[in-house]
């Protein structure tokens, strides 16, 4: 019992950011001149003409050119606001992280809301409601120890 305690116990890679190890199906992409390369996303986003795209060019630049555009600071910084804000409508942890504040409990100063334990448990179950096309519904009972009325 003890080994398999410790075996559920161990830290797996979690980055919202990323989206590795972040809640269902992810797949890994690579994009060379992104803030971040390596973006595990939601499978369901793959389709996304934007996405795709990147998914050809592997660049942010090659696409603004593929696109008719010439590559600028702003016109680079304008694809990658699209993109996050795309991604906010299939990834509910990197909108999260990235939009929400929450006030932390000891210190009373407000924080990027990164999702426990609990609540990617809870965030699982209703990702699957969505996906297959099901009515969302939750009843949260008791689950303020693990963040249920903050999530």
């Amino acid at each position: 019992m003890i080994q398999d305690n410790l075996e559920r116990h161990k830290l797996k890679p979690y980055d919202p950011v990323t989206g590795e190890g972040a809640v269902g199906i992810r797949e890994r992409i690579f994009i060379e001149d992104a803030p971040y390369q390596y973006i595990w996303l939601p499978v369901q986003m793959l389709e996304e003409p934007l996405v795709k795209l990147f998914l050809k060019t592997k660049s942010i630049k090659q696409s603004l050119i593929d696109m008719g555009y010439k590559p600028s600071r702003d016109k680079y910084e304008d694809v990658w606001i699209m993109f996050c804000e795309l991604r906010y409508k299939y990834d509910f942890e990197y909108w999260a992280i990235t939009c929400a504040k929450i006030q932390d409990k000891l210190s009373g100063i407000r924080i990027n809301f990164k999702l426990n334990g609990g609540q990617r448990i809870i965030l699982e179950s209703l990702e699957k409601q969505r996906i297959n096309d099901q009515p969302i519904r939750s009843i949260n009972l008791k689950t303020r120890q693990i963040g249920g009325s903050t999530f």
